[in-house]
């Protein structure tokens, strides 16, 4: 394995750091050549030579032991990590690694729409139209508009917060490329995590696409309703005849399609606009802002003015208590 650029964080949050096993080149932008036997190296070595905990260890068989099959469920954990990693011809320590990149993959098509993206954006208009009550128009635009706008924040936010991590395949054969890389079965296979940007140009794609199949799944419903009104589907003698037929039918639906793209598209900017509204009405202004700090800030003062006074007037209470006991010895004696 392969690390370009700084993606030293991987061996952090793997929790298996360890320098006498990682080989980093003159300007330390470069790690290479793990260990190939790290596991059982690291059962035999004793504490204070080692860089790694009982938690990271454990971590490593849980992350890959998780994702055996039922078939490998009599397997001793340690033998799972060993078939998981032996498969593509990897070390155990870049099986792992490579592990880890997986699980947080995400492909795209030809048109830039993430699966990834698709699939939660997909589940989120569902949810969204069965909570509408109802199959108008407005309802399927604004239950596309609300997913569109929930992908798009959490990206954002998981961003922003640092708690966000997408990795994609690269093709990129350069020696500009930042990110990891393995060699299987003789061949490079880079990896590299999405920035912010990249991810939300994929969530406006992957929209899109969204949109056109909704569209084309209701003008197909459209027409399905008037075949049926109309006795039936297309009828007609097989021949030039009919294959005319099927092919208006064709450019009828693409075009139908189109206009219900359009008409979707326009309802859900306006549904999304109205939300942005929304959205900044419920932000404080500077000056709201400002009065809140002050009057928290008073009320903080106040708060702290009454437990001086109530200190102050405990003090004189146990002093007028002392002075009591005081009085009370020198009348028995």
């Amino acid at each position: 394995m392969r690390i370009y650029g700084d993606y030293t964080f991987l061996l952090d949050k793997l929790n298996v750091w360890n320098n006498s096993q990682v080989r980093v080149t003159g300007n330390g932008t470069k790690i290479v050549e793990f260990a190939e036997r790290f596991v059982e190296q690291q059962r035999a070595a004793s504490k204070d030579k080692v860089d790694i905990s009982r938690a990271g260890m454990d971590y490593i068989i849980d992350q890959l032991s998780d994702l055996s099959s039922t078939k490998e469920s009599r397997q001793q954990p340690e033998d799972k990590v060993l078939a998981k990693t032996s498969g593509d011809g990897l070390s155990l320590m870049d099986g792992l690694c490579r592990t880890y990149i997986l699980q947080r993959l995400d492909t795209t098509n030809g048109n830039g729409a993430s699966s990834r993206l698709y699939n939660e954006m997909a589940g989120r208009y569902k949810e969204n139209l069965a909570a509408q009550g109802d199959q108008s128009l407005g309802s399927y635009a604004k239950s596309l508009a609300m997913a569109h706008l929930a992908v798009r924040d959490k990206i954002e936010e998981g961003y922003a917060k640092g708690t966000r991590e997408v990795w994609i395949m690269d093709d990129s054969t350069g020696d500009d490329f930042c990110g990891v890389e393995f060699e299987i079965d003789g061949q490079a296979v880079r990896y590299r995590r999405m920035t912010m940007e990249e991810e939300l140009c994929a969530a406006e794609k992957t929209f899109e696409e969204l949109v056109q199949n909704v569209s084309r799944h209701l003008v197909s419903e459209e027409i399905r309703r008037e075949q049926e009104a109309a006795g039936g589907a297309l009828e007609g003698v097989p021949g030039s005849e009919e294959k005319n037929e099927y092919a208006d039918a064709f450019w009828d639906l693409d075009k139908r399609t189109s206009n219900m793209v359009d008409e979707l598209k326009e309802l859900i900017r306006k549904i999304e606009e109205e939300e942005a509204k929304k959205k900044k009405a419920k932000e404080p202004t500077l000056g709201e802002r400002l009065a809140a700090e002050q009057s928290a800030y008073g009320a903080g003062i106040a708060a702290r003015g009454k437990q001086q006074a109530q200190c102050a007037n405990y003090r004189k209470i146990s002093q007028m208590d002392s002075d009591a006991q005081t009085i009370l010895g020198y009348i028995k004696a």
